[in-house]
């Protein structure tokens, strides 16, 4: 990782899958799991270079192998970049897609979006706004396939995530698309995209966390049924942003 962007809950999460995956086997003799420590190497070494040009010696030594072994099983740099592209891709979208289950829906969808802003200014982020990522890859065939099917992962997602505020009565009506917009437009346009569009890194002046309350508070305010704001009052949910505060203070 650079000096310039610290490291993300994200990151650790990644990290600590790649990691996993370099682990040698116990018997030496064993090479099955020789093409999964190589990638799992080339993603070690992009996430810390940021996604630059990676040095082969360095994924190979990483994974434990020799140059030429790792060349017999990618016979080019681009090939091996793209394998460790792809496998810290994956993770990262395993990240974005964990749920969250605290009893305060404020609570849990600042967990949630959260995660998504810290990815925002990351080299990653620009994988992670579906509708724009489609357009802008749409000329590349394997490209876009893969972010077709994250668009419509994501889309489920955060449906899904919205619907439940209306299975709890906290709204009272059925999301859509436009829903989910209308939830993430206002963090999009505020940090995704001046991100995206200068090669800015957006300089936080609260936590994602806060960032993210902010943006589901001002949309229950609008969308909230009374039982919704009944039971805010009655549990004192803004607590748990003086909570948040204090112990990340």
């Amino acid at each position: 990782m650079t000096d310039v962007l610290p490291l993300t809950r994200g990151d650790a999460f990644v990290l600590a899958k790649v990691e996993a995956l370099l682990q040698p086997v116990p018997n030496r003799l064993d090479t099955s799991n020789r093409r999964s420590r190589i990638v799992a190497a080339a993603a070690y070494e992009n996430l810390h270079n940021n996604f630059a040009k990676l040095n082969v010696r360095d994924v190979a030594k990483r994974a434990g192998v020799s140059t030429a072994t790792l060349y017999r099983i990618f016979p080019d740099e681009r090939t091996l970049y793209r394998a460790g592209y792809d496998l810290a891709n994956d993770l990262y979208r395993q990240w974005l897609f964990r749920e969250s289950n605290h009893p305060n829906p404020l609570f849990r969808f600042s967990e949630m979006l959260s995660a998504w802003v810290e990815m925002w200014p990351r080299p990653m982020g620009k994988n992670i706004r579906p509708g724009r990522f489609v357009e802008l890859d749409r000329r590349d065939a394997i490209t876009s396939v893969s972010t077709t099917t994250f668009f419509k992962t994501a889309l489920s997602f955060w449906l899904g995530q919205i619907r439940r505020l209306t299975e709890e009565r906290y709204l009272d009506f059925e999301p859509t698309y436009a829903t989910m917009e209308e939830l993430s437009g206002p963090l999009e346009a505020l940090i995704f995209f001046p991100t995206i569009l200068t090669c800015q890194t957006f300089r936080f002046e609260m936590s994602a966390f806060e960032y993210a309350w902010r943006t589901i508070d001002d949309f229950m305010r609008i969308h909230g049924t009374p039982h919704f704001h009944a039971t805010r009052r009655r549990l004192n949910w803004d607590d748990d942003l003086v909570a948040f505060r204090l112990k990340f203070k």
